[in-house]
């Protein structure tokens, strides 16, 4: 096991189910282990911003947490100004 599959295997342990995301190449071996991992259903987007919105969206309306997976640098600044959040 890597790093990133014991990141899936932390986020299914915490009720994380899906997890939108926009990979760059530096996310390669995350997405790798979203492939290896049950339990974690992953949802490709093809803008930061997009997938930013849909884990909070996801979230806002399940209830159930999300996660959402942008390219390192500039994508990961992009989709954060959403400032996603769960209203109790």
């Amino acid at each position: 096991m890597n790093g990133a599959e014991s990141l899936v295997r932390t986020l299914v342990g915490g009720g994380v189910n899906v997890c939108f995301a926009n990979p760059g190449t530096s996310e390669m071996h995350f997405v790798a282990a979203l492939d290896r991992v049950d339990g974690m259903r992953c949802v490709l987007g093809l803008f930061e911003g997009v997938v930013t919105g849909a884990a909070d969206g996801y979230a806002r309306m399940t209830g159930n947490p999300a996660s959402a997976g942008n390219a390192a640098f500039a994508g990961s600044s992009t989709g954060s100004h959403r400032g996603v959040t769960r209203e109790a």
